[in-house]
């Protein structure tokens, strides 16, 4: 899995998140508020993010910091996080 230090940090938030929106807005809202060690910035995560969803991805990697989403879900959190930060990128 590319971007190992990111890797970590996106799974790190997502192991006690029950859904796929809890675990995008946690992600979200650290990325935005660069928190928690969360302070590469929208850019960089927007970069990291899209690399996350190129189908030669193995997202299952991403349980191996202790979530338990399936692929398909993490495909998920990632693109609600994709959708977010473009929003704000074109707000700001």
């Amino acid at each position: 899995m590319r971007h190992e230090g990111f890797a970590a940090k996106v799974a790190y938030v997502c192991i006690f998140a029950k859904a796929v929106d809890e675990a995008s807005e946690n992600l979200v809202r650290l990325i935005m508020a660069g928190q928690s060690g969360f302070d590469e910035g929208p850019a960089a995560w927007r970069a990291v993010v899209a690399d996350y969803l190129e189908p030669t991805e193995d997202l299952s990697q991403l349980n191996r910091f202790g979530a338990s989403f399936t692929p398909e879900q993490w495909r998920q959190v990632l693109e609600q996080v994709q959708r977010r930060l473009a929003l704000d990128d074109r707000s700001g």
